[in-house]
């Protein structure tokens, strides 16, 4: 039975352009093991909290995939060996709990409460109103 996770990852950012071959190697690992990749976040550069391997930066991409659990240790063996990456990060979802987080949240906007409905009276008071205003 396959599971859900989310993997996390930080790729180094000495990889100038060749991230892109780094993000593709920890998707063909992904598919090694036979997991089916969901959705995928390409690394974007961002400034880290604290320096990882004396770096400031680093370029930050997201995979959620299903795979089998026993696979996931040769999956986590295999990522350890890339020199690429600078941290990992791989976590058990469940997809129906995690479905709506994905979604943009709404705030619920204020409902303007309908006009009064106006009687023949009033309707017959507006129209010889106009009537006066356009000479009519």
């Amino acid at each position: 039975m396959n599971i859900f996770y989310d993997f996390s990852y930080f790729l180094s950012p000495d990889l100038g352009e060749k991230f892109q071959e780094a993000a593709q190697k920890i998707k063909s690992e992904i598919e090694r093991i036979n997991g089916v990749i969901v959705e995928d976040m390409p690394p974007m550069k961002k400034n880290l909290n604290y320096p990882i391997l004396k770096r400031p930066e680093g370029l930050f991409g997201s995979i959620k995939f299903l795979a089998e659990p026993e696979k996931i240790n040769i999956l986590n063996s295999a990522l350890k060996k890339n020199a690429d990456i600078l941290r990992f990060f791989i976590q058990k979802r469940n997809y129906k709990e995690t479905a709506p987080v994905y979604k943009r949240r709404v705030t619920p906007t204020r409902k303007e409460k309908p006009a009064p409905k106006q009687t023949k009276e009033q309707i017959s008071e507006i129209d010889k109103k106009l009537d006066e205003i356009l000479g009519i």
